[in-house]
């Protein structure tokens, strides 16, 4: 089973939402965890009729809290991926070095993918240089191809099966991944 980690040192870079989105994307090959308290992700996903834990499951994907809870630090070296969403902005930038940090002292970076959420394009200027900014200050993580564009709206994710233009952003970063399946 290829487990997935959404992560995020902070609130609002739409941990959930990618998850609940991934989740929806995958169907019944997927199991979810919900570690944040608030269990968004369990609300999503009762209200949407879905299981957290499905039969035969090919991957688990954790959604976390917007903070660094010490069971990360059991979880971390274990899943196969660590995705890192964030703004292109100047706060994310910032309260990315902990999660940083925290990645290069369980030596698991090469597993991390940042991916950025609520971006329109084009790309402002601060965007740009922001975006080289997280080049320049987290040299070790990669960041990914696929650029995600206003998922955090529920209403616009809570169709199943997921379709448009948010199937394809999440197709294109599961495949970031090396994830090619699709719930049918």
């Amino acid at each position: 089973m290829k487990e997935i980690l959404i992560w995020s040192p902070k609130g609002g870079d739409g941990k959930t939402t990618i998850c609940y989105s991934m989740i929806q994307f995958l169907g019944t090959t997927c199991d979810a965890v919900d570690l944040d308290p608030q269990h968004s992700l369990s609300t999503a996903l009762n209200v949407a009729g879905i299981q957290m834990s499905q039969p035969n499951a090919k991957y688990r994907i954790y959604d976390t809290a917007p903070f660094n809870d010490a069971s990360l630090d059991q979880i971390i070296p274990n899943v196969d991926h660590i995705l890192l969403p964030a703004k292109l902005g100047y706060p994310d930038l910032v309260s990315f070095r902990t999660a940083y940090e925290r990645l290069l002292k369980a030596n698991v970076a090469h597993k991390a993918l940042l991916v950025f959420n609520d971006v329109r394009k084009p790309l402002t200027q601060e965007a740009k240089e922001v975006l080289r900014l997280f080049r320049k200050n987290y040299p070790k993580i990669k960041v990914a191809d696929t650029f995600i564009s206003r998922l955090e709206a529920f209403r616009r994710v809570f169709r199943f099966p997921l379709e448009g233009k948010a199937a394809m952003q999440i197709s294109s970063l599961l495949a970031e991944i090396g994830i090619n399946d699709r719930f049918k």
